[in-house]
Parts: structure tokens; C-alpha cells; sequence
């Protein structure tokens, strides 16, 4: 335990699932957390729980397809605890499946502006905070887009691959494609691959 003590997480999408799980966690740990998410009720659940862990919290409203919601996200987290460590881009919006010829396209821009668009303003408003004493930057995609499903699913596995270049300073992009869980309670799937940056 306490083996991220001190160190501050970002985790967007932290309202349920694994998003809310990968809080506590990170809580336990010694974390300070800013976590985000659209649903208020459920984000507070978070934090509580997070907070009888030990950690303190900073729980915003934030939609990640929004970028002004998003900037002042990360602004206040950085006021708050001083700098960031770590960026765990964990939310997009996931439509109930169907044929890839009945999608519309708006189910393309949802998907591209909360996964796409979002996971990538994310890392470039923190990268300014981890570029003199290095960081991690977590990006969550899905195994869907790996075996080439949904629309999706896509979005996410191109949401997930390694964008910032190699450089000197200590910063860690890494990729992590869950496999399916029931009921969303929280653990990946035994089909889950994580892939690291080399």
C-alpha cells in the first residue's frame, strides 16, 4: 500500500465501472485524486468512497467532448494539488451495438469527440504539468477494437495507441484494452491485453 503517495491521478469518466473501481484503487494507494464524470450523483459516490480510503479528492462535473470543461478541469486540479503525475483517460460514450450500416454519423462524431477528441485534449492540457519531472499517461481503448467490432470500439483502439514521442523526461504513455465485464463491475475480463509503450 501507499505506493503513490503523494502523487496526483487524474481519472476522467470515474462516476462507475472501472473508471470508479481504478479510483479507489488509486486511493488506497496513496493517491490525491481529480476524478470527472457527467453524472453528478454517482461521481459524489465516488469521491466518498474514495475519500474513506484516505485520499483527498477533487470531483468535477465534466463532460470530455466539451474541451472549455475539460481545460478548467485540469486547471483546477493543478490550483488544487499543485501539479499532475498521472492522466488516466477513461471515459467515452458507448451506444448500444448495432450493424455498422445503420450507423449514423452522428453516432461518429459522439464516438470520435468523446473518445478520440477527448482523450487527446486531455494529454495535451496535462502534458505541460508532467514535461520537466515526467508522468503516465494511461489511455483506455477496448479489445472490441482490437477484433475489429463496432463502430465504437474502433474509436477506442485508436484512442489508445502511443502518440507522444519518444523524449528524454521520464513520461510514460501506455494503452490498456479491457475486455468485457458483466454488469460493469469493475474488473477486466480474462480476455483483457494491456499494451506498453517500448
Amino acid at each position: 500500500m501507499n505506493r503513490l503517495e503523494g502523487k496526483v491521478v487524474i481519472i476522467t469518466g470515474a462516476s462507475g465501472g472501472l473508471g470508479k473501481q481504478m479510483a479507489l484503487r488509486f486511493a488506497q494507494e496513496g493517491a490525491k485524486l481529480a476524478i470527472c464524470a457527467r453524472r453528478e450523483k454517482k461521481l459524489q459516490e465516488t469521491k466518498d468512497l474514495c475519500q474513506q480510503a484516505g485520499a483527498q479528492v477533487l470531483a468535477m462535473v465534466a463532460d470530455v467532448s466539451h474541451h472549455d470543461e475539460l481545460k478548467a478541469f485540469v486547471e483546477k486540479t493543478a490550483e488544487t494539488f499543485g501539479t499532475i503525475d498521472v492522466l488516466v483517460n477513461n471515459a467515452s460514450t458507448i451506444s448500444a451495438p448495432h450493424p455498422f450500416l445503420e450507423h449514423t454519423i452522428n453516432d461518429l462524431e459522439e464516438a470520435l469527440h468523446s473518445g478520440l477528441y477527448g482523450t487527446w485534449q486531455m494529454m495535451q492540457l496535462c502534458f505541460p504539468y508532467m514535461k520537466e519531472h515526467g508522468g503516465s499517461i494511461i489511455n483506455f481503448g477496448s479489445i472490441g477494437g482490437v477484433a475489429g467490432k463496432e463502430l465504437f470500439e474502433l474509436v477506442r483502439a485508436a484512442t489508445a495507441w502511443r502518440v507522444l514521442p519518444p523524449t528524454p523526461q521520464r513520461r510514460r504513455p501506455s494503452a490498456a484494452f479491457p475486455g468485457w465485464s458483466p454488469g460493469s463491475g469493475g474488473s477486466l475480463a480474462s480476455g483483457s491485453t494491456a499494451f506498453a509503450p517500448t
